[in-house]
């Protein structure tokens, strides 16, 4: 495949502290729930991750395949860029994170992954649940709430999807959620995007 090096986008207001309440865990999508073109919707947020990445050491890496799910614009972007940020605060200077995602039956499998220092698997289960940190330190030093992956769970199960977490201590983690297609992603068209590279 052919790199391409982006010029990284103005970061989005959620880099700055902001999290949402996550208010009454509603499992369900609203009326204004659309079908979407998921690939556009990941370039878009990694890109607008990039200058957080660069500013971190950490160079980021996009490849996409098409896929068109229900759901709520805001919301899978909320979901994505809380596992690209999470990706990009626990990794190493000069590591890398890798978003891809692909048509996989008759699903979208999206998967983040970093090179950073990995997670123990006693705390696989525990790090979607509310205000659970596996490095607090470092979290309250970073600012961090504790929140984002409670709430990449509860966007992905709202969207009658899952999230779970690949990882071995020392080799990174790989966050990978599966969303169900509204319909065939031929009707996104056979768009498939080399892979995107955003250098430190």
């Amino acid at each position: 495949m052919t790199d391409n090096i982006v010029v990284a986008k103005e970061p989005h207001p959620w880099w700055k502290g902001f999290w949402p309440s996550l208010g009454p865990m509603r499992r369900t999508l609203s009326s204004t729930a659309l079908s979407l073109p998921l690939a556009p919707l990941v370039e878009d947020v990694v890109g607008s991750c990039a200058t957080l990445a660069a500013e971190a050491g950490v160079g980021m890496r996009v490849r996409t395949q098409p896929a068109l799910v229900e759901g709520d614009d805001a919301r899978l972007r909320e979901l994505i860029t809380n596992l690209c940020v999470n990706a990009i605060r626990h990794n190493l200077d000069g590591g890398t994170v890798e978003v891809t995602l692909e048509s996989v039956g008759a699903q979208a499998v999206l998967r983040v992954s970093d090179t950073g220092p990995g997670i123990a698997p006693e705390d696989h289960e525990r790090i979607f649940e509310r205000f659970y940190r596996v490095d607090k330190a470092r979290s309250r030093a970073e600012g961090g709430s504790g929140l984002g992956l409670a709430i990449a769970r509860w966007i992905a199960e709202m969207h009658q999807g899952q999230i779970s977490v690949e990882s071995t201590l020392g080799k990174g983690a790989s966050f990978i959620v599966e969303i169900p297609f509204v319909r065939s992603p031929e009707v996104e068209g056979r768009r498939e995007n080399p892979d995107l590279e955003y250098r430190r």
